[in-house]
């Protein structure tokens, strides 16, 4: 780099030919009053020329894009990792290579509020969801009637911190400073979000700044219940940064998280997890009221209609249609 560089945008990808021009021009189209760098992890895509795509564009902005790739598939998490693990910068921004931003200023924006707010760990902002069977259709990730706020531990765990990873920006001593991510995970970024919701105050501007693209290649279609279980591995992780960590809170959220983002699960998981959030949830000095009812609205409407109809008449869940 030929000047010190305040943001390192980290960028992971792997057979996205189809998408990361858009997300590479997103990041290059930023308009700031000071110099950031582009870390693409081209981690070794074989169906596509997604690494013929990155090296163009480092030659043509070799003073912005760094291009970390070698013989080898390393993972979602452990490519995420060696990125962050690289940034040179002051604050990290995220964009997965299937995503993009659509706001010149988002950038400015989100270091002038981290620059001039130490109480704040992060910061995120709205964003639109648009599908890729129907890209004339889109909606806000969350509600539209919201206005800027500050999202709390006690959101985050409850699963109401309503921001998704492209819009995502923290500072960098906060990971450099824990030990590296365990592998498994596949919530690799809710990791990062619940970290720096401990670490302070997470700001959220109600202002449209990125593209959630939902898509049949993208990580969040595809995840199943085995993999989601693989997620409490960040319990002993957190518990190694800080004994002090609200655990019960965590395990609520990670239970309620398998059985609600799970794109296939049994019965017999959605049940047995459902009380393990509920029980955490009670053991936890935290209020996690909303996410226990995320969790009743979960079990409502996975769950076939006469199996359903038994857990309503014993008073374990609402008619939620």
């Amino acid at each position: 780099m030929k000047s010190e560089v305040l943001v390192s945008v980290c960028m992971t990808a792997y057979n996205q030919a189809k998408f990361i021009v858009e997300a590479i021009e997103g990041v290059l189209m930023q308009q700031t009053d000071f110099p950031f760098e582009l870390l693409i992890g081209e981690d070794f895509s074989m169906k596509d020329n997604t690494l013929d795509i990155c090296l163009n564009y480092q030659k043509k902005y070799p003073e912005i894009i760094r291009i970390v790739h070698d013989k080898k598939n390393h993972g979602m998490v452990a490519n995420e990792q060696r990125l962050m693990d690289l940034a040179e910068g002051k604050y990290i921004a995220f964009c997965e290579a299937d995503d993009y931003w659509i706001h010149p200023l988002k950038l400015q924006k989100q270091v002038n509020i981290l620059e001039n707010n130490l109480q704040f760990a992060a910061c995120a902002s709205q964003s639109r969801v648009i599908y890729e069977v129907d890209k004339e259709h889109w909606h806000l990730l969350s509600d539209a009637s919201l206005i800027d706020r500050q999202v709390t531990l006690q959101d985050q765990l409850n699963g109401t911190g309503g921001f998704q990873t492209a819009s995502f920006m923290f500072r960098t001593k906060y990971i450099h400073e824990v030990p590296p991510m365990p592998i498994v995970i596949n919530g690799w970024d809710r990791a990062v979000f619940i970290l720096n919701a401990y670490r302070g105050i997470i700001y959220w501007f109600n202002e449209p700044m990125t593209v959630y693209r939902k898509n049949e290649s993208g990580i969040s279609t595809q995840v199943s219940f085995d993999k989601m279980a693989k997620d409490v591995e960040m319990i002993d992780w957190f518990m190694s940064i800080d004994k002090k960590f609200p655990i019960n809170a965590l395990k609520a959220y990670i239970y309620e998280s398998m059985i609600s983002n799970a794109r296939t699960i049994s019965n017999l998981q959605l049940i047995i997890y459902y009380f393990a959030a509920q029980y955490y949830a009670n053991k936890s000095p935290m209020d996690m009221s909303a996410l226990k009812i995320s969790a009743n609205k979960t079990l409502a409407y996975r769950l076939p209609k006469n199996i359903r109809r038994f857990f309503r008449i014993i008073g374990i869940v609402k008619n939620y249609e």
